[in-house]
């Protein structure tokens, strides 16, 4: 793989059936584009299911671009992640979700990009997405214009685009500006979003691209393993990233607000946490001194600790709708 551009990662676990889908949409388009300077990398999380089977079926067909590592035991994802990046030896990586799709021209339009614009380190490309076979949306519904935007520096993409790269699948950066951030910085500080937090501490200062037409399907479950730890991740993980990175790029923390205070998200985050409200009362402290207002702390501690009646969903919802108003009016 030492010649190569660009790496495309699949970290997998136990998803024989999504992993097979996801390996035949982009081995035709490494085929059909350039088998010289694309590798694909599975990296199997030691499954239990066919995922072996499935894996050998597409190894036997395209030995000269998948390569392949069965881990000894469940390291976990964040491991599993690290170790698909640090094992590939091209100069881009990227790392695909092993329940996403390609979309046709995914593999065209990175190349297209990586070999026009040779000075950027980081490239996001826009998804649609489902949840539970459900059509959601685009992930980022303002663009899909089918332009993409050249930044001088990577700061600059996550001001205006702070609800986008968190994705796994949507980044392309170069590996050794990931690594050395990512070595340098503590992979506790970030709950969740430790592989995140590199990403953007090691792109910042360097120039990115971002492809705004839909280039992935990024598919969800409702009975995500990690559910429980969500609002934790979320609030928490992201909040120090972006709390973080705007000591360099100021102007970052306050677009993360903007978004994380939309209807969804926070709704997303008090509804789980009512739903594992033990974990939360007993982990409090660690979200109630991270980056959120005391209006939105005070809230959420009503809801998840008392959970009266008066304090109905909708309720809760114009409560913290009308506290954030008023915060960005003065």
């Amino acid at each position: 793989m030492d010649d190569k551009l660009f790496t495309i990662c699949i970290p997998t676990y136990n998803r024989a059936r999504k992993l097979d889908v996801a390996l035949a949409a982009i081995l035709k388009q490494v085929v059909c584009r350039s088998r010289k300077c694309i590798s694909v990398y599975v990296s199997d999380n030691c499954s239990e299911d066919e995922t072996s089977v499935v894996i050998a079926k597409y190894r036997k067909c395209y030995p000269d671009i998948l390569t392949v590592k069965r881990q000894e035991s469940n390291i976990g994802f964040e491991r599993n992640f690290w170790d698909s990046v640090i094992s590939s030896e091209s100069k881009y990586v990227a790392i695909l979700g092993d329940d996403d799709v390609v979309m046709p021209g995914y593999v065209d339009e990175v190349l297209s990009v990586l070999e026009q614009y040779h000075d950027i380190a980081y490239l996001n490309v826009n998804m649609l997405r489902y949840d539970d076979g459900c059509y959601v949306g685009v992930r980022d519904p303002f663009c899909c214009h089918g332009l993409g935007k050249y930044y001088e520096k990577a700061g600059e993409f996550v001001k205006e685009h702070t609800h986008c790269p968190s994705q796994v699948s949507s980044n392309i950066f170069r590996k050794d500006l990931f690594v050395e951030a990512y070595e340098s910085n503590k992979s506790d500080a970030y709950p969740g979003y430790a592989w995140f937090a590199a990403l953007l501490i090691g792109m910042l200062d360097y120039p990115c691209f971002y492809i705004d037409r839909p280039l992935i399907v990024s598919n969800s479950s409702s009975s995500l393993s990690w559910e429980k730890y969500a609002p934790l991740y979320y609030i928490v993980g992201l909040g120090r990233i972006f709390s973080d990175l705007d000591r360099r790029y100021e102007g970052i923390y306050a677009a993360w607000r903007q978004v994380f205070y939309g209807p969804f998200f926070y709704r997303y985050c008090l509804d789980t946490m009512l739903k594992y409200r033990s974990y939360y009362q007993s982990i409090w402290p660690d979200i109630e001194s991270c980056c959120v207002t005391s209006d939105y702390a005070r809230i959420a501690r009503e809801y998840v600790f008392l959970n009266r009646k008066i304090f109905r969903f909708k309720d809760i919802t114009r409560r913290v709708v009308k506290s954030v108003q008023n915060l960005f009016k003065r």
